[in-house]
């Protein structure tokens, strides 16, 4: 008789890629400018809003109705949501949590990574983990 044996590391996984992009936005965020600290949680749908110096709330439900966040990117005013079980990629206003748009169409998105423009790619690439 065959045994399934399933794995119970993907939820820490999501957690650890979530930390993770978190931790990489924040070093990359200038120190003279007024970062915030974006955390996204995967079963309640919601990306959460916090001060990065105190650790104080300051919405737990910046951006909701999202169908398993589980990577996030923050470039400039924009803040890209991985948006994995929705199959999209959200871009959203960092500063108010409203909607700009949305890349659909992708497989269960994980993680995301921004190459800036050079001189040779005028244009920011985003880069989309299925």
């Amino acid at each position: 008789m065959k045994k399934s044996i399933t794995s119970n590391w993907k939820p820490l996984l999501r957690v650890l890629s979530a930390v993770l992009i978190t931790v990489a936005a924040l070093w990359a965020t200038p120190r003279n400018a007024h970062a915030q600290l974006y955390v996204t949680q995967y079963t309640a749908g919601v990306v959460s809003k916090y001060n990065p110096g105190t650790g104080a709330e300051i919405n737990t439900n910046f951006i909701s109705a999202l169908n398993g966040p589980s990577a996030l990117l923050v470039s400039g005013s924009e803040l890209f949501v991985a948006i994995q079980n929705g199959n999209t990629v959200g871009t959203y206003e960092a500063g108010s949590g409203g909607a700009i748009g949305f890349i659909p169409g992708l497989n269960a998105p994980a993680g995301l990574a921004l190459k800036r423009p050079t001189a040779v790619f005028p244009q920011p690439v985003l880069f989309v983990a299925n």
